[in-house]
């Protein structure tokens, strides 16, 4: 079964979770997510950014299904004045 492929940094999610303990913020729910993606194309960023570790604590064989999912997140990012992180940041 295919996933979906949208991702969030760690750090987006902790900042919006600091932010949002600020009393001005408008009692809502929020989406934290990033730009969607393939999983297949997460190969070339690791690749890039991690050569020495490809084949030894990354195993880059295999495949994962995955759907890529776009989510609107204008409305957390207006709010609380930030911009989530790329893909590769997030990687």
């Amino acid at each position: 079964m295919p996933s979906l492929g949208s991702s969030v940094s760690i750090q987006d999610v902790a900042e919006l979770h600091i932010k949002a303990l600020n009393s001005e913020v408008k009692a809502r729910r929020y989406l934290v997510a990033g730009p969607g993606h393939e999983w297949v194309d997460a190969k070339a960023v690791i690749e890039k950014h991690f050569p020495k570790a490809v084949g030894g604590a990354i195993s880059l064989g295999g495949e994962l299904g995955s759907i890529k999912i776009d989510v609107n997140v204008e409305k957390t990012q207006k709010e609380f004045k930030l911009s989530f992180r790329n893909r590769t940041r997030v990687l």
